[in-house]
């Protein structure tokens, strides 16, 4: 079966909302298997890369790489389907996406809105925006199709840990 542009074009649609999808679970419900376990928490940190007394310089390490590197795939994949769009559209993209993550996250008591993470989410697209632009180099017309791969195997085994996780709380 051979086939054309078009699906190639649809399937990146794809795989780009199931990462959407996987990125709200992840951020919004800190991968909670039920409305039940999801911890109510309103909270607001406006001062950037401050953290609490509590938190060890390992943990904000920590934290600080998680955030950007969940937000990797969201900077390629702005730049997978909006190819004509200028490296400051797709930055402003992905820091109003981050954005709304922390808005949602402080109106619904999801978590705690975060100064630091919409710069380290932001940094993180950024960072998958500069990764797009070097594999296009390397790969050319390949490019979006390579990361369709990628982002479906990465999915895939995402899908089953998810099933896994379900089944452990049964």
């Amino acid at each position: 079966m051979v086939k054309n542009k078009s699906d190639n074009g649809k399937l990146q649609y794809v795989v780009f909302g199931i990462y959407l999808l996987f990125l709200v679970w992840l951020v919004l419900f800190k991968f909670s298997t039920s409305f039940d376990s999801i911890i109510q928490n309103r909270g607001m940190n406006l001062i950037p890369f401050s953290s609490s007394e509590d938190s060890s310089a390992r943990v904000v390490l920590k934290e600080f790489i998680y955030n950007v590197l969940v937000f990797v795939p969201l900077g390629t994949y702005l730049s997978v389907v909006f190819k004509k769009w200028s490296f400051l559209k797709k930055t402003f993209a992905a820091f109003c996406i981050s954005l709304a993550f922390e808005v949602i996250q402080f109106v619904f008591a999801l978590g705690i809105s975060d100064i630091t993470d919409l710069i380290n989410n932001t940094a993180g697209a950024v960072a998958g925006i500069g990764i797009y632009r070097i594999l296009s180099l390397l790969f050319k017309e390949k490019t979006a199709k390579l990361l369709n791969i990628i982002g479906i195997t990465a999915e895939a085994c995402f899908c089953v840990l998810f099933l896994l996780l379900i089944l452990a709380n049964i």
